[in-house]
């Protein structure tokens, strides 16, 4: 298999590092793409080189389009070229799209949510707030396999990469990774935003709205 990385702004390493450790160390490729061909940082500070632009991107070539989080989603859901770019996907079902953490709302965006069930780190605001965030598919889940699309709350990253090896039928040691929660019941899945946040959000969501043509 070949997985594509889309690199976002202060897009979360961490969150995808089991991902991309899988896909190498089972001897398979990885590309990275951004709008831009230069420098982007990870929240935690790290510098990456996008291998290729969208623009120079040919989806047919991968099997699989991963998706990290985002540390500033607010800001980078403004800049409607991620979702063009990601609204092609729609002529590739047989792509395994995996988003983990904030970047659903990209996939939402570009309609790629549309009949499909998803979860992810998400406030409640800002599905209820987006018109393209279909309410009914959202799930209280911690990893979510739908069709050819899987979701994962942020610390749920082990079983997101184990759902895309386990797609692909990549075989590798998972002790190597530590222990999983076996039970995700107990924990908090969904959220509200705090006074701060929501103000924030407040403020942005009017320009967001602006970006898209929402029904």
């Amino acid at each position: 298999m070949k997985a594509l990385v889309v690199l976002f702004n202060n897009f979360s390493m961490q969150e995808i590092s089991c991902a991309t450790e899988i896909v190498a160390i089972t001897g398979n490729k990885m590309d990275t793409c951004a709008i831009r061909k230069e420098l982007i940082s990870t929240e935690d500070g790290f510098h990456v080189m996008p291998d290729y632009t969208f623009d120079e991107v040919c989806l047919k070539n991968y099997d699989c389009v991963i998706l990290p989080g985002i540390a500033h989603m607010f800001q980078e859901l403004k800049i409607k070229s991620y979702v063009d770019f990601l609204s092609q996907l729609k002529n590739y079902p047989e792509i395994l799209i995996a988003s983990i953490s904030s970047s659903p709302v990209f996939l939402g965006a570009a309609g790629l949510l549309d009949g499909h069930t998803y979860c992810g780190g998400l406030y409640n605001e800002i599905i209820e707030d987006l018109p393209f965030m279909p309410k009914e598919g959202f799930v209280e889940k911690a990893c979510h396999k739908d069709g050819n699309i899987i979701t994962a709350i942020g610390f749920a990253y082990r079983e997101f990469a184990f759902m895309i090896a386990d797609h692909f039928g990549l075989e590798f040691d998972k002790t190597y990774f530590g222990p999983l929660e076996k039970d995700f019941s107990g924990m908090q899945l969904s959220w509200d935003m705090d006074e701060t946040v929501l103000k924030i959000w407040k403020n942005d969501l009017k320009d967001i709205l602006e970006v898209y043509t929402c029904k």
